[in-house]
């Protein structure tokens, strides 16, 4: 098979939280968005989009022509980008607001999520999904709480009179852990509060019982779960064997040589979910280390475009 035919029948998803966008560091830019290019992702979902919100810059075209995707940019400051291939993906001519320009008025939100209505490309119908790309806050279990309710929304878009609502892809850094059930072998384990002894960044991961104790927020993983979405690794990791299954559920963040002791060990806070009608169509999931260019993993989600667009038919038309 040859490579344009390989990429034809998957489709490949990636989320980055790259660092302060490279802090002003050109250099560093360029060679972030050249390991991003050579990933080929179909659908890239960004966070801390540092200088893009101010034109004069030229970062958010410069990022667009350094990946070759069409994207959109987060309101307000602008901290998410979502990235799409133009010869994969398009704009939902069926969605009047397929940048879901309203998304500015959502109030809950500290950094703004990005999100798109698209089209899949050269399919035998339409298939329309969304994506969105979210940064959580970092500092308030009591905002992320309310971030990732609002968030359950982007699976919720109805369009051409469909019962179902459309498919929709989540991922970014959630700035918070897995939940313990549905943990897969191997995966790391929520951190006990007392190995965490810098107290701000404590009272930032975890939330007081009745009691007085400390319990470790997954309150957004539990809340899109219970929402109908499926964390992307962890489908895959449950069937997967030895290496494949390591390299999904590896931790994304803090990685060397940001890691504190003092904020106990790295854990997998970037992730990508997805309804779980469609995850039986993914074929990969991978943990990618940018070797020291930012204090995050990227994760990158394959799935098999045959197979999510049968699976697409038979979920848009269950209702």
């Amino acid at each position: 098979m040859s490579d344009q035919q390989h990429q034809q029948s998957r489709i490949r998803l990636v989320t980055c939280n790259f660092e302060r966008n490279g802090g002003g560091d050109r250099e560093r830019w360029e060679r972030m968005h050249a390991l991003l290019a050579s990933l080929d992702a179909d659908l890239l979902l960004r966070q801390e989009m540092k200088g893009c919100e101010d034109p004069a810059t030229g970062l958010w075209q410069a990022s667009k022509d350094a990946l070759g995707m069409d994207g959109v940019l987060a309101p307000h400051l602008g901290a998410t980008a979502v990235y799409w291939r133009p010869d994969v993906f398009e704009l939902s001519p069926a969605d009047t607001d397929a940048t879901w320009a309203g998304i500015q008025h959502w109030p809950a939100w500290w950094l703004h999520p990005a999100a798109v209505t698209l089209r899949l490309c050269d399919a035998p119908r339409a298939v329309d999904v969304v994506a969105a790309s979210l940064h959580l806050a970092f500092d308030s279990v009591s905002l992320r709480e309310a971030e990732v309710e609002m968030a359950t929304r982007f699976g919720d878009r109805r369009l051409a009179g469909w019962a179902s609502p459309l498919p929709s892809f989540v991922g970014g850094d959630f700035n918070s852990f897995p939940a313990r059930r549905g943990c897969v072998r191997g995966e790391v384990r929520l951190p006990r509060p007392r190995s965490i002894t810098d107290l701000r960044h404590l009272v930032h991961r975890s939330r007081p019982t009745f009691l007085g104790w400390r319990r470790m927020d997954s309150y957004p993983d539990k809340t899109l779960t219970k929402a109908g979405f499926a964390d992307a690794a962890r489908h895959f990791g449950r069937s997967a064997k030895g290496h494949a299954r390591r390299l999904a559920i590896e931790p994304t963040a803090p990685t060397l040589p940001y890691a504190r002791a003092d904020q106990g060990p790295a854990r997998r806070i970037d992730r990508i979910y997805l309804i779980k009608a469609l995850a039986p169509a993914i074929t990969r999931a991978v943990v990618i280390d940018p070797q020291s260019l930012s204090d995050h993993r990227i994760v990158l989600v394959d799935l098999d475009r045959a197979a999510f667009i049968s699976l697409y038919d038979r979920y848009i038309l269950a209702a």
